[in-house]
């Protein structure tokens, strides 16, 4: 149970930190000066730089041998505590 409940908190923070991060990123490089395509490729190069990270992260956890969800939550916490500073 206890696996499960770590499963679901790391889906959660999965599940809402994209979604947000894309709705503001694009009108708000246009509103700090950036033009509308600086902003779409700064969208872009984020977006490319989270799927190599989560590959990453995938394939890292798949070496491991101890818990891989308590890892995975530790680093989905750590991301989103960072991305607030």
């Amino acid at each position: 149970m206890q696996l499960l409940v770590l499963a679901a908190i790391a889906g959660a923070l999965l599940a809402f930190s994209p979604g947000a991060l894309n709705a503001w990123l694009g009108s708000s490089g246009v509103e700090v000066g950036f033009g509308e395509g600086g902003a779409g490729l700064l969208l872009g190069r984020g977006a490319a730089s989270g799927i190599a990270a989560r590959l990453w992260f995938g394939w890292h956890l798949d070496q491991m041998h101890s818990r891989p969800f308590a890892m995975a939550l530790g680093a989905l916490v750590a991301a989103s505590i960072a991305r607030d500073f």
